[in-house]
Order: C-alpha cells, then structure tokens, then sequence
C-alpha cells in the first residue's frame, strides 16, 4: 500500500508540474501576445508621426493645407513654412520656405502601383534633388537644403513658391489635396478649374489667378536664361521642360523647379548647326536619346487585380521633342536611330509650353492618360491649328488679345520646329520681333536691372519710364514694379522722386494688398519723413486713406506722420497737414477718440501759437470741419481757445474763421449750446474792426441763423408751456406783444440774448419767468443751459463726406435771404478749398501777434480789441 500511495504522490508530482508548464507558458504567451500589440501600436503612431521626424518639419511650422503642387505628375504638395525660431534672425527675408512633401505610403498602399515603379520614381527624385542643389542660378529654383527622407516621406525645402505653371493653367484645380494623385497628371482648364474658385482647399488668390500675356512674354525670357546657362554652362540638355516642372516663386520669378532626373550631359564636341547662331547652339550631342513612351500611361493589369495607374516615370509627352520621342528617324522604335539629343529639345518644350499659357490649349493635344507613339504623330501633325471645340470658362481663348494669339503662334512655330537644328538658341530667344517689340516687356526688362545702376542712372530710368506704367497689369506692378521702387525708399537722393510715383501705383492696388504689402515698406518713411519728403507723403494722403480701409491700422502707421506735420517748423508743411486733417475726418478714418486726444489739442494749439497768416486760417478751416464729430469738452475747448485769439487777432481772415468755427460748433452742439456758449462769443463780433459791408453781412446773416436755430426748438416748447393767464403777459402785466423774434415782452429788457424777460411793475404774479416759464422750472432751466458742458454727451460719429456747405459752410451762409451764391457762400465754398488763405483773406504784409501778447493771459474777462469803442470780447 506504501507503494502504491507513492506511485500516486509522485504522478500527482509530476501532473502538478506539468500543469504549472502549461500555465507558464499560457502566462508566457499572454505576455508575448501583449507586448506584440503595444509594439504594433507604437509602430502605428510612429509612422502616423513620421513626418514629424524629418528636420525641416520641426524646424518650420507648415501651413495646414498644400498652397501648390508640383514635379512628376504634381506628386509633391507645397507648404508654406516659416521658421519656429523667435530669435532675431527669423524676422528677416529669409525665414519664410516652401515644404515640398511626397508621402511615400500614397504611392505603396493600395496597390495601385508596383513597388518596382515606386522605386524607380524615388531614384528619379532623388537624382533630381542632388542636381539641384549643385546648380545656382537666378532662373533655378533655390534649395534650402539637401532632400530629406525617412521610411514613409520625400521632403524639400526650398524658397518661398506661390504655385506650379501647372496650378496656373488649372487655377489650382490639380492641387494633391483634391486626390490626384497620378491618374491625371494635370488639371485642364474648363469646369473643374472654374469649380476651383469656390473650393476652400484652394486658395483664393490662386483660383483666380489670370496671367496676362506680358507676365507670360517676361516668365518665358526668365526660362529661356536658365536654359542658357544649363546649355552653355553647366553643359546639361534638360529634356524635361513642362508646366509640372515650372514654378512662379512667391516674388513673381518664373524658374525650372526640377526634372533634372532627366537632363543628361553633352560633351564639348559634336556635330549641328548653332540654333540662331548663339553661342548656345545645338552644336552638343549625347549618346543617350530617346524616352520610351511604347505602352500607354495606364493600362488594366492582365491578373484579376484592380487597375494598375502607371506612375509619372516619362516627360509629360505633349511637351516632348520629337526626337526624343520618334527618334532621329522617327520610328519610334527601340532599336531606331537614336540621333545625337541637342539643346533644341528644351527650346521645343519651352515653346509648347509658352502656347498653351497664351491660347488656353496645348500644342500638342495629347491626352495624359493616353500617351502614346499614334496619339503623339497624330498630334505633331496637327500642332497649332484650332481644335473644333474649344475650351470654356476660366481657361477660354477669349482671355487672349486678339493679336497675341496669332503672334505667339508665329513664334512657337519657329520653336517648335521638327528639325532640331531650324530652332533658335534659348539666348537667341530674345530679339524676336515677338518679344523684342513689346514696349512694356522692355520697360520690365530694365526694371529687372534697376537696383545694379548707380544712383544717378536709376533716376534716368525713373524719368525714362513715365509714359509707360499703364502697360502693366495688376500683378506685374505687385510683383515686379513695385519691389525695385519700394527698395529705393532707403536711397534719400530718390526718396521725393519715388514715392509719388510709388503711391500713384498703389492706387491701382486693392485695399488689402496694399495694407499686406505696400504699406509695411512705406512705415519706415513715415515714422521718420521730414521736410520735402514729408510734404509728400502729405500730399498723398487721401491716396493713403483711400487704400487703408481700417482706422486703426491708418492711426497706427499714417496719423502720426500728418500730426508730425502739423508741429513741423515748415509753414508749407504746416499747411498741407493741417488740409489733410479735414480729408481724413472726412473720410472717417480717424475714429473720435483719436480725434479728440491726438489731434484737436494740436489743431487748437497750431491756431493760437502759430505766427503765419495761413497756418492759423487753415488750423480754424481744419477744427470747423471736425467739430460735429466732438463732444462738449471739446466744443468748450474750442471756444476757449477762440476767446483767446480774438484777444490777439482781429483781422478780417481769422475773424471769418471763428464765426465759421463757432457756427459750426454750435450747429453740433444744438441750440442749448448756441445759446449759452457762442452767442456771447459771436455777437461782439458784429462791432469787430476791420470788416468790410460784405463781411460784415455774413456776420450778420450767421447770427441770425443761429438766432432762427434757437428760435425752432425753444418756440415749440413755449407755446405748449405757455401758463393760461387772461391778458397776462411775459415778465409784466397787461397785453404783451412780442417782438419779431419772439423773445421778449414789449416791457421786457433782454439778457443774455433776449430770454430772461423781467415785469415792468415788477408785480407779475410768476414774479419773473424765462420765455414764459416761471419760477424754480426758469431757474432750473438757465442753470442746465449755462452748464451744458456739465454733462458730457456721447460723441458723434465722423461725417461720412467732406463737410461743405451743409455742415461749416453751409451755417456760413445759412441766414435769413441771400441770392442764389451769396457773399457767405463764397466765403464758404473759398474756405474749404485748398486755395491760399493768406492771400484771399489777409491784407499784404499781415502777421498774427504771437499767444505771449494776450493781455490778462487771455482768459475771459472783458478784453478793449482794437479803436472802435463799445467792441469787447465776453
């Protein structure tokens, strides 16, 4: 039995530690099969963040979505990129970049293409991106730094790019965010790209974008520079030329960005005539040759499979040469007569694609998803003549000068000839009659080398191009024009003749890109112009704010320059400040608190301290215009300030200018105001010395217009107030018959205008009353009329037009009568036009006494002005 139970403990032993095994390893795999997962999620989210891992991705902060698209079939998309860095150094020119990206994945997932084609296409970019970077010209297309790759992303970064000529001629329908990639390898112009300027992943400015046919002429020479430097220089045929291969930078230059996979060198010695007798010609031969274009760009795969698409591996066949395609013999076959490969290919692509940008169509109309050797001599014997239907909408031939059209085609004939060595040279290019008659080509051409004259020779140039800025369009002026000038800006010898010429093109510029673009190179003058050079920016003033549709952007960079020219020591200065004042109130781009505390106390100081005859008239001219936009303290400041000048100055000029500026006021501030506050300053007025009968008219039709102003909302009022007292009069006892103004009773004495009426008897049974009321409500009623200012009220807003003779003007010659132009309507109409004051008002050889002069500190107080007794100032 011993032994029985000890055969049974130990197979219970042994039971025991196999299940502890098998547990073990069930545990073991538990954990394998754990750890296996959270390795496959790790990899996912690194590879979902691969692009993360590239350097210029955390070096730059990419823009959300692609702005452009461009190489082999538009496979790369575009992002703008500005540097992360907050030093110094990322403020200047400089830290802005383009982020070219090829996600890698697109190309292997799906299947639709070989992972043999896939790699060949990397090696392509690759070889295209290393010669890139050994090659520098003004006509390449910069690289920032050498191609960047990981497992799942191709990365360039390059200068800043605006779009392909690809996304042009699309207008950004063939952008790599709407899918395309590879099954077309371009967008053609119709109702896709017509559907592009209302998507919202294209950007607006590329949707619309039209190329006019000088941009066109001038890109196309651009080209034509950098294939003479590849010919001549560098010793390369580049075989590739096509819109997908052409970028217009972010400052309008056209230049080959890419297909260098395809370039091939040429050796010093060869046969050929030059092409135009350049020094460039087709003399080079290479014993590479022909693309192979035998199959076409996509086919169904002969398994079950899906459809297999055909990655971009070849030149874009419509913009081919021929003899890169049929060969020298034109079999097309692979084991035809290759011929030596010259550098009129490129002169062939160059023409084809200068045609399509000015007819809207191609050259060679050979479809993208149908390349092949039929569709192409098919094409080459149709090339140039007018399909029978033809495109419509964004990419019409209508947007083409009716002259253009054929002259383009007069010219890409001879570039696209079938005979490579019947071709021009790329620097022969130029003195076709096609371009070199272009006045406004001509005139961009100079401009192109504007900044290497000397001082003097750009001035010459400035001179010699007067005639001719109306030839160019709207983004030739932004791109090409104005840079150069606005780089002279920092030559003070050009300054004065610059900048109107700057502002006179600014004017043909929208609000916004004159704001985003012109403005910000313009700041530096304006914060320090002085003199001449301030004087005009002064005059150009209401071209500013024409152009800057948001006040606070124009207090912020052009304010501070007019009010810099109010306190100038220049009288000419002073002048033309204080008249812009008026036009920029008027076009209420001065909100009213930057009115009331950055430019009214420089107004108000200017008419008192200043000694010239014309800075004080045009100051008072100035403070009239925006006194309706003020508030009471304001208004009060004003008068102040007037009592303070007419203790100084009585002449006939600034005598006008303050009844205009009272009159004004009072109109703003309504009949309380006018009452209590400027008729006392007015009235005195009438006995000043030195007016004449005309003057002296106007006076008095101005206060009887202020009079009648009074007089309609005190007059309702008093007859609704008006006690029921039999034969009881104003003030007295007894019948009273009101004078012709209606404010005092035939017994009554006036004061203070007339209003406070006192009984005769002095036995009223209201015991006095104030144009019929009586008691504490008089009372309190002439304590609220002479403390009006007490109680601020809310300012109104800035007229929305020049304030003439329906606002400062018209109360001018608002009085009762007057013909059909009255004397005040000349005064008016003669202070608000930008005429010499001085002249028209001021007697020969007058100037004001300065501020120190004021008797008693000129403030209140009844002050003898002048010989003529009785005239005083209250």
């Amino acid at each position: 039995m011993d032994k029985h139970f000890a055969s049974l403990t130990g197979a219970f032993r042994s039971a025991r530690s196999k299940a502890e095994k098998v547990v073990g390893d069930a545990l073991l795999k538990e954990k394998l099969s754990f750890a296996l997962e959270v390795g496959r999620e790790v990899t996912t989210n690194l590879s979902a963040s691969a692009a993360g891992a590239l350097k210029c991705v955390r070096e730059y902060d990419l823009s959300a979505r692609a702005v452009a698209s461009a190489g082999p079939g538009c496979l790369f998309a575009i992002h703008d990129g500005t540097r992360k860095s907050k030093t110094k150094a990322s403020l200047l020119p400089g830290c802005r970049v383009s982020i070219w990206l090829l996600d890698k994945r697109a190309l292997v997932e799906g299947g639709q293409y070989s992972k043999e084609e896939v790699e060949a296409l990397l090696v392509l970019l690759r070889r295209d991106a290393a010669q890139m970077l050994k090659l520098r010209h003004p006509g390449l297309l910069s690289l920032m730094a050498p191609l960047e790759e990981n497992r799942h992303h191709l990365a360039l970064v390059t200068e800043p790019v605006f779009a392909s000529v690809a996304n042009a001629i699309a207008n950004g329908a063939n952008l790599r965010e709407r899918g395309n990639w590879g099954g077309q390898r371009r967008g053609r112009p119709g109702a896709e790209a017509a559907a592009a300027v209302e998507d919202p992943l294209i950007p607006y400015k590329l949707a619309t974008l039209a190329l006019s046919t000088l941009e066109i002429k001038h890109g196309t020479l651009q080209l034509a520079s950098a294939l003479s430097f590849l010919h001549r220089d560098a010793g390369i045929v580049h075989r590739a030329l096509s819109p997908e291969t052409v970028v217009i930078t972010a400052e309008g230059r056209w230049k080959i960005a890419g297909g260098f996979g395809h370039a091939v060198s040429v050796s010093s010695s060869g046969g050929g005539r030059g092409g135009g007798g350049g020094g460039d010609g087709n003399g080079g031969s290479t014993s590479s040759g022909m693309f192979s274009y035998a199959t076409p760009a996509s086919s169904v795969s002969s398994t079950a499979g899906p459809l297999t698409q055909s990655l971009p591996l070849t030149p874009p066949m419509a913009y081919v040469a021929p003899e890169l395609v049929l060969g020298a013999d034109g079999s097309g076959a692979a084991g035809g007569t290759n011929g030596a490969v010259t550098w009129a290919a490129d002169i062939f692509s160059l023409g084809a694609l200068h045609y399509e940008l000015i007819a809207h169509r191609r050259w060679l109309e050979v479809p993208d998803h149908l390349q092949t050797l039929g569709e192409y001599r098919a094409a080459l014997a149709s090339a140039g003549v007018p399909s029978a239907v033809a495109s419509s909408g964004i990419g019409s031939p209508q947007r083409s000068p009716g002259g253009a059209l054929e002259a383009a085609g007069a010219v890409v004939k001879y570039m696209t000839a079938v005979s490579p060595s019947a071709r021009p040279a790329a620097s022969a290019l130029g003195t076709a009659a096609y371009f070199h008659a272009d006045p406004g080509l001509h005139a961009l051409q100079s401009l192109d080398t504007f900044l290497e004259l000397d001082v003097l020779g750009r001035a010459a140039l400035l001179q010699s191009l007067q005639g001719s800025w109306a030839l160019f369009d709207g983004r030739v002026l932004r791109y090409r024009v104005l840079p150069p000038l606005l780089t002279e800006l920092r030559t003070p010898q050009l300054q004065t003749l610059v900048l109107p010429l700057i502002l006179e093109l600014a004017e043909r510029q929208d609000p916004e890109d004159f704001t985003g673009f012109t403005l910000p190179h313009l700041t530096p003058l304006l914060e320090r112009a002085t003199g001449a050079t301030l004087l005009s920016i002064l005059r150009s003033t209401a071209a500013f704010a024409a152009r800057i549709t948001c006040p606070e952007v124009f207090e912020a960079r052009v304010l501070p320059a007019v009010l810099r020219g109010v306190e100038a020591p220049e009288v000419l200065v002073q002048e033309e400040a204080l008249r812009q004042v008026a036009v920029v109130a008027a076009a209420g781009r001065v909100r009213p608190k930057a009115m009331c505390l950055d430019v009214v106390p420089l107004l108000l100081a200017a008419a008192l301290n200043t000694t010239a005859a014309a800075v004080r008239v045009n100051a008072l001219v100035a403070l009239g215009k925006v006194a309706p936009g003020l508030g009471p303290q304001e208004w009060d400041a004003a008068l102040a300030m007037l009592r303070q000048l007419l203790a100084v100055d009585t002449s006939a000029a600034t005598l006008m200018c303050v009844l205009g500026v009272a009159d004004a006021v009072g109109r703003a501030g309504g009949a309380a105001l006018t009452a209590a506050r400027v008729l006392p300053l007015v009235c005195p007025l009438t006995m000043a010395p030195g007016l004449n009968q005309q003057q002296l008219g106007t006076v008095m039709r101005i206060l009887h217009a202020m009079l009648d102003r009074v007089e309609a909302v005190r007059m309702p009022a008093l007859k609704s107030l008006q006690p029921d007292v039999g034969g009881g009069g104003v003030g007295g006892s007894g019948a009273s018959t009101e004078t012709s103004k209606g404010y005092v009773g035939q017994h009554g004495s006036g004061d203070g205008g007339g209003e406070i009426g006192a009984g005769s008897s002095g036995s009223s049974r209201y015991g006095w009353a104030i144009g019929g009321v009586a008691g504490e409500a008089a009372v309190s009623m002439f304590v609220r009329m002479t403390t009006f200012a007490a109680t601020p009220a809310p300012l109104a807003p800035p007229p929305a037009t020049p304030l003439s003779t329906s606002t400062l003007g018209g109360g001018w010659g608002g009085g009762r009568g007057g013909g059909a132009i009255s004397v005040a309507d000349q005064l008016a109409a003669a202070l608000s036009s930008p005429d010499d004051l001085e002249a028209l008002f001021t007697e020969p050889g007058y100037v004001p006494v300065p501020p120190t002069s004021i008797p008693g500190g000129g403030n209140g107080g009844v002050q003898a002005v002048g010989d003529v007794a009785g005239f005083s100032l209250l």
